[in-house]
């Protein structure tokens, strides 16, 4: 798959839960996350402003991946491995994630986290809150996220 299908794939029309059998839903669901790996890293690679497609089209495409897992059932993906179905984020990789929406250095999160005495993915969750669009907030090993993330919705 190359940017420009994964990005038709992204926008086209799609009929979740018309084919329920094992192969139609493993070769959906691989589509789905080939197509979201190419088009975070485009968007991700891309200058402000001159993204492939709008942010949105990425999480709408997840969504549909989620409807597919979903579909599928816990039991059958208990064992797969694919770009959206993490069974954790490392501090460091939550921190690389809300960094790159941001589209900021990892290393000046890091930075901001030693000059503020927080973790860095506290400082992330901080960060994450300045952002002026939905979010979801994936938090996997990072426990002091999850803290910060509490006190930012208490505020």
């Amino acid at each position: 798959m190359n940017l420009a299908q994964a990005i038709e794939h992204a926008t086209a029309l799609a009929l979740p839960g018309f084919f329920s059998d094992d192969a139609t839903l493993t070769a959906d669901r691989e589509r789905n996350e080939e197509a979201i790996s190419l088009l975070l890293a485009a968007w991700k690679d891309t200058p402000a402003g001159a993204e492939p497609v709008p942010f949105r089209a990425i999480l709408d495409l997840a969504d549909r991946n989620r409807e597919t897992c979903d579909e599928f059932g816990a039991a059958r993906l208990r064992d797969t491995r694919g770009t959206s179905l993490s069974r954790g984020l490392t501090e460091s990789d939550l921190v690389r994630g809300v960094a790159t929406l941001q589209r900021r250095n990892y290393e000046d999160v890091a930075r901001e986290a030693k000059e503020r005495g927080m973790t860095r993915s506290a400082v992330s969750m901080d960060r994450a809150a300045l952002l002026k669009e939905p979010l979801i907030i994936a938090v996997g090993n990072a426990p002091t996220a999850l803290i910060r993330l509490y006190d930012l919705i208490q505020e």
